[in-house]
């Protein structure tokens, strides 16, 4: 018993840090962003700063984008997904990116 609590206790941080909402995710339409901390690189390779959560970003698109000056919301729902909303459109499903080697 002693030892599935040490073994859960040493790997349970572990899992936990790998679930937030930093990374690369791509929308079926083939758009990309990476959420590094409050930052985020968008679909155009801007980067701008935006509010942080641990399974939520918040930011307006910059300038120079398309659709600039909406505000988008994306709330993680599992490691692999989330649920983008784009001001005043229905939300959209985006997943990690696949990586290709």
């Amino acid at each position: 018993m002693r030892l599935a609590v040490l073994y859960l206790l040493a790997f349970a941080p572990v899992a936990a840090l790998a679930d937030e909402i930093s990374g690369d995710w791509c929308s079926d339409a083939g758009a990309h962003v990476r959420i590094e901390g409050h930052s985020i690189t968008t679909p155009g390779g801007q980067v701008t700063n935006g509010l942080y959560g641990r399974h939520s970003f918040d930011f307006v698109i910059p300038e120079g984008e398309a659709d600039a000056g909406l505000a988008v919301q994306m709330r993680q729902v599992s490691e692999a997904q989330v649920i983008v909303t784009f001001e005043g459109r229905e939300p959209e499903d985006w997943h990690r990116c696949q990586v290709v080697s």
